[in-house]
């Protein structure tokens, strides 16, 4: 039976070419997006941000709803993500930083 350990460096390549790895890639960008449906909350927002970007749940270090933080295989820092919307309910907006090492 394979440890963890063993298995690191398929599942950094596995990680690597997966679509959230853009967002440790362009770390201080900020994301704009549009719903067709109303999100009344920043942790609405969130969760539909993370949904889009296809986040492994494994990735997740903390989550506080509206705040999360993430973690990657390959990068020596964490991620923090901060929703909130960008003018009504059907607008939003997701701003990236690192949030430690």
């Amino acid at each position: 039976m394979s440890s963890f350990k063993d298995n690191l460096p398929l599942y950094k390549r596995i990680v690597d070419g997966m679509k959230f790895t853009e967002l440790f890639e362009n770390v201080g960008k900020i994301y704009y997006f549009e719903t067709e449906e109303v999100l009344e909350t920043n942790t609405d927002t969130m969760a539909e941000f993370i949904i889009l970007w296809k986040v492994p749940v494994e990735c997740i270090y903390i989550d506080d709803g509206s705040m999360i933080i993430l973690q990657h295989p390959t990068f020596d820092f964490k991620l923090g993500l901060s929703a909130s919307g960008n003018g009504d309910y059907i607008h939003h907006k997701v701003e990236t930083y690192i949030s430690g090492y």
